[in-house]
């Protein structure tokens, strides 16, 4: 029998519908992946500085952060 490893990437995902621009996650992104957008006027994630690691999702007050898989 064969067995095919999977393996799934996170990355974070802001809904710019939802975010309050507090700012908090860009704050405390290590790898400085959340970045202010100011001609849409939201944050965005760079998903290839982001490691999945949910530092964001943890000091936003709002919960507005999640990880989703990258397949």
């Amino acid at each position: 029998m064969v067995i095919k490893e999977v393996t799934t990437e996170k990355h974070a995902f802001i809904d710019v519908n939802k975010c309050v621009l507090c700012g908090s996650c860009q704050e405390k992104c290590p790898e400085s992946a959340i970045v202010y957008d100011s001609e849409n006027d939201c944050f965005v994630v760079l998903k290839g500085r982001c490691i999945g690691c949910g530092i964001c999702i943890k000091c936003c007050p709002y919960g507005i952060p999640e990880l989703r898989d990258i397949i």
